[in-house]
């Protein structure tokens, strides 16, 4: 439980900074039944996300993004 809610409070992160520094842009929120509709979607995220190294973590966070 305490993993899953380290993982949620990260994305939490990184989804506050790149919304201030882009100017308040709601758009570059992430964390919405939008973008991730599904439990199973969420699940996908964090092992695909939080399970690689520093430079490939960018690069699929940067996919869900768009």
């Amino acid at each position: 439980m305490i993993l899953w809610l380290n993982r949620v409070l990260f994305l939490q992160l990184i989804e506050a900074n790149l919304v201030h520094f882009n100017g308040g842009d709601e758009r570059l929120k992430f964390l919405n039944f939008h973008k991730i509709p599904t439990f199973s979607t969420l699940n996908t995220l964090f092992f695909e996300v939080l399970s690689q190294k520093k430079t490939e973590t960018m690069k699929i966070l940067i996919i869900y993004l768009i």
